[in-house]
């Protein structure tokens, strides 16, 4: 409930800037009936040169809208410990590992970065703390031949203005 709140209440103000500024009017329009071709004549976009949600508004959005972590992106850098050979030895089980976590349902994707010798994983989980527990289990990780970035990704929270109540007059 408390989320339903917080997206009506960033759904007001991007409604109030809409009206305040004029930038979308005319484009969401749903007429019925006779007045329809009158209508299409009439709903052209205005000339605005940054028709975005202007910046008086988004710390209402970033206030309003908290998106939980549903993913996590973990980038795994070889440390210094990781020499060829000693990750050549290692390959085998690490690989066996990732492929049983994926069918879990923990690793969802997997990646090699083409820049530099690392991996990308998109984990399912709902902390870094969560990945950081999955990610130190593999065979490189326990070896101290890799170790990752964490960065918690979760929904585009400024598509909460579009489901949002409207402002009350």
């Amino acid at each position: 409930m408390v989320v339903l709140q917080a997206l009506w209440t960033a759904f007001r103000s991007f409604a109030t800037a809409r009206s305040r500024f004029g930038c979308f009017e005319g484009c969401c329009e749903v007429v019925l009936g006779s007045d329809a071709d009158a209508a299409k004549e009439n709903s052209k976009m205005p000339e605005v040169k940054n028709p975005r949600v202007h910046a008086e508004i988004l710390p209402a959005l970033a206030a309003a809208v908290v998106a939980p972590a549903t993913k996590i992106l973990a980038i795994g850098s070889v440390t210094a410990k990781g020499t060829p050979e000693a990750i050549a030895s290692v390959r085998p089980h690490e690989v066996r590992a990732t492929v049983r976590n994926h069918l879990a349902g923990k690793i969802e994707q997997w990646f090699s970065l083409t820049e530099g010798r690392g991996v990308v994983f998109i984990v399912n989980a709902t902390s870094t703390a969560e990945a950081h527990e999955v990610l130190e289990k593999l065979p490189l990780g326990i070896a101290g031949m890799m170790e990752f970035e964490l960065i918690a990704l979760g929904p585009l929270a400024p598509l909460a203005m579009l489901i949002a109540e409207p402002p009350r007059s």
